[in-house]
């Protein structure tokens, strides 16, 4: 978009979101919930446009969070469990580990 009068122009953005929460009074269940979206940023440089959008992103961070949160609370009866992947992470250790075998 030049006019002759500003050298601005459109540039596609894409911001990523992780949102991340422990429940209260049961402190070994965490929740991430991640997400992005896509935006045009008008700026005069890729640099500008990146500017921006991290501009925009930090002001935005709270609201987004709740926007998030508010979501997922609203479609939480809807989601079938089928559709949601569980992720185990598993610490295995040998005992004696073997620097104590000498």
């Amino acid at each position: 978009m030049t006019d002759g009068r500003t050298t601005h122009k459109p540039y596609s953005t894409t911001s990523h979101y992780t949102c991340s929460l422990t429940l209260p009074d049961d402190e070994t269940t965490h929740i991430t919930i991640t997400t992005k979206s896509t935006g045009v940023a008008f700026a005069s440089s890729a640099q500008d446009a990146l500017a921006q959008t991290i501009t925009s992103n930090e002001y935005s961070k709270s609201s987004y969070a709740s926007y998030i949160l508010r979501y997922v609370r609203d479609q939480l009866l809807t989601i079938d469990v089928d559709d949601a992947d569980l992720i185990y992470t598993c610490l295995l250790y040998t005992s004696p580990s073997p620097r104590d075998r000498g």
